[in-house]
């Protein structure tokens, strides 16, 4: 009498163990892809504030070229390049609106409730630096 008998039916397919493995290292592979997408997503916001930032300060310097002076304030420059939406910034960590000094012509970040911003960008650069 044969107590391990093999037939040719148990042969065929995979274990569970096989497959609960091939699971496993899925779930791993996926979960390393989704950390590398939202840090990715968190770059590219980041570099957004960065952009626009710098179009406004442009702005502003083009504007001074022109006229001798800084703006009274960013709405008064015109432009196709200086709408609203720039006026406010997202970035990975915070997010809030931009304040213009018209003494100096700088621009610079400011938190929600107009403080300086709080916290750092995705790379450790804080958003008062920007």
């Amino acid at each position: 009498m044969r107590i391990f008998a093999h037939n040719k039916k148990s042969l065929k397919g995979f274990s569970l163990i096989e497959l609960l493995a091939v699971i496993a290292i899925i779930s791993m592979l996926s979960s390393i892809a989704v950390i590398n997408v939202s840090s990715r997503a968190g770059l590219a916001k980041d570099a957004a504030v960065k952009n626009n930032l710098s179009i406004l300060r442009g702005a502003i310097g083009r504007y001074y070229i022109e006229n001798g002076r800084f703006p009274p304030s960013i709405s008064a420059m015109e432009g196709a390049q200086l709408k609203n939406a720039y006026l406010k910034w997202d970035a990975a960590n915070a997010s809030g609106d931009i304040g213009y000094d018209a003494a100096n012509g700088s621009v610079f970040l400011r938190g929600k409730n107009g403080s300086p911003p709080a916290g750092t960008d995705i790379k450790g650069v804080s958003y008062e630096k920007y």
